[in-house]
């Protein structure tokens, strides 16, 4: 009974630690937004080791619903019948973090940032036609101009052959012509200049089942370092090594260009809230079982 009070006692302190690590972390995921997206560049165009940039991938496992629930299945099983009720907090604290990260996504649109150069989220479908409207206008202009530069070059070509000159003198003619268009400018058929295609933008909807558009928050930061702290509490010896693995996990979604790193903070602040309720809940029901007894 000392131990397990002496563990619970220890929960408490871990409590206050977490509420501040959560305030600390929403605090951090607010300021981002002005500086996560040259951040996010960096991370996608740096060019890491290869046995750092596997590791940061292999990573991922500990971030992803299935993976850390074989993770928590594995260390509930292995764990004695003592650690048992502490892991099973730590998989309360996973699955709601989780969770709730996810469905927070319901509230918030944001592309992420290997879909920002390729799709505009608007709000209306009117907005949507007029945008389309637009690019088809331009499309028009564009295909215009290329009609102009053609009939150009068609107006020289007849030019050249109604000159008609002696063999002996049409190569220094043509050359002369060659050399007067390319000082003024006009491009010639063996020069024509291609006009370049503008990348194409999707107009979509606001749709919460279009997981291009659910950036914020990070359900696998959240995932992650709800898994890092729930056995964080349940193996205090390796809390170095699970918050780690967490950080790398947390890089590997901002080295994918699937989140930014608000997204991410954002993710690990409400595993930090969440591990405070559940803290905080367990410590009620504890307290009201020694009151029992």
């Amino acid at each position: 009974m000392s131990i397990e009070s002496e563990t619970y006692r220890s929960h408490s302190t871990a409590t206050v630690v977490l509420f501040v690590c959560g305030l600390v972390a929403a605090a951090a995921a607010g300021g981002a937004f002005w500086w996560d997206g040259n951040v996010s560049e960096w991370f996608q165009e740096s060019n890491l080791p290869g046995d750092v940039r596997r590791m940061v991938s292999l990573s991922e496992a500990f971030a992803h619903g299935t993976g850390a629930a074989v993770i928590l299945l594995a260390v509930y099983l292995a764990c004695g019948t003592a650690k048992r009720p502490v892991v099973a907090v730590a998989i309360a604290i996973t699955i709601a973090s989780g969770v709730s990260a996810n469905v927070a996504k319901m509230a918030f649109v944001r592309v992420r940032p290997h879909a920002a150069g390729h799709i505009r989220v608007v709000e209306h479908n009117h907005e949507t036609k007029q945008r389309a409207g637009a690019e088809e206008t331009e499309q028009g202009a564009v295909e215009t101009e290329q009609g102009a530069v053609e009939t150009e070059q068609g107006a020289e070509e007849t030019a050249q052959s109604t000159q008609t000159q002696p063999q002996s003198g049409s190569s220094s003619l043509e050359s002369e012509a060659s050399e007067s268009q390319a000082e003024i400018g006009v491009a010639t058929p063996t020069q024509q200049t291609p006009i370049q295609p503008t990348p194409e933008i999707e107009m979509v909807e606001a749709d919460f089942w279009d997981s291009r558009q659910r950036s914020f928050p990070s359900g696998h930061s959240a995932t992650a370092w709800g898994l890092a702290i729930g056995l964080c509490l349940a193996f205090p010896r390796a809390s170095g090594v699970l918050v780690f693995v967490a950080t790398l996990a947390s890089i590997q979604r901002i080295s994918s260009g699937a989140h930014y790193p608000s997204d991410v903070l954002a993710g690990a602040a409400i595993a930090c809230f969440w591990a405070t309720v559940i803290l905080w809940c367990t410590r009620l029901w504890r307290s009201s079982l020694y009151e029992s007894t």
